[in-house]
């Protein structure tokens, strides 16, 4: 028996260093906040707190692009095992992998008491969710809601990638966690349900674009 998973987008989940987390915690957030450039009205989010996120651009890449790098070789991987069971072409896959994180960089959300982000999709190739700081009474109220209700999801990531069909669901929620690094297409749809605790969920996101292997790294002539 072979059973093969030849569709569906494919998602990167990881943890950040504690290192990592404690200068987003103590001071991303903290100089983002003080210097309060509000991006709401470029964004999808029904938060009143989105802001430009400042970070130190070296030390956020020499971080983050490791994961990232990892994910695009993943994709690339799966993406020729496809091709060589359905087509018998496979290509090399490179390890070297270029990419920008678009003109804006990452952005915070500072989501509250019965806020949320509707279903959308995001510029770009890549998109990603890290979470900052999430309350542990969000997740009090995920299981407060288990006999009320047989989708309990407040504070909750979900992405929605088709209708669903027999034993397979068209979406994937996520409980969030404090630390956790979500990859995804940019084009995957998702959203943020809202909660009823009085807290802030805390999170980043950032976009990839003109990601670039191999020979395509090589300037032109």
């Amino acid at each position: 028996m072979v059973i093969i998973n030849p569709f569906g987008p494919l998602m990167y989940k990881e943890r950040i260093s504690d290192e990592f987390l404690k200068y987003l915690q103590d001071e991303v957030v903290k100089d983002t906040i003080e210097e309060a450039s509000d991006v709401g009205t470029s964004l999808a989010g029904n938060i009143k707190s989105q802001y430009d996120a400042k970070v130190d651009p070296k030390r956020f890449m020499d971080y983050i692009s490791p994961h990232v790098m990892q994910y695009i070789y993943s994709c690339q991987e799966r993406y020729e095992s496809i091709k060589a069971s359905s087509l018998g072409v496979r290509e090399e896959v490179s390890t070297q992998i270029e990419f920008h994180m678009g003109e804006h960089g990452p952005w915070l959300n500072i989501q509250r008491q019965h806020e949320f982000n509707p279903v959308h999709s995001h510029a770009g190739q890549i998109s990603s969710a890290l979470m900052i700081d999430i309350p542990d009474e969000i997740e009090e109220e995920q299981k407060s809601w288990k006999d009320k209700s047989n989708m309990p999801c407040p504070g909750q990531l979900d992405f929605i990638n088709d209708t669903g069909g027999y034993q397979w669901p068209g979406s994937f929620k996520v409980i969030p966690k404090t630390g956790d690094l979500y990859l995804f297409p940019a084009s995957l749809k998702h959203c943020v349900y809202p909660f009823y605790s009085d807290v802030k969920r805390i999170t980043m996101s950032f976009n990839v674009f003109d990601i670039k292997y191999g020979s395509a790294m090589e300037p032109d002539d």
